[in-house]
């Protein structure tokens, strides 16, 4: 559980990020 949320951040912030930025 703990690597799946884990990626799931990443994979989020990364496009959230690029958008932002």
């Amino acid at each position: 559980d703990g690597s799946t949320k884990r990626s799931l951040t990443l994979a989020e912030v990364e496009p959230s990020n690029g958008l932002g930025s």
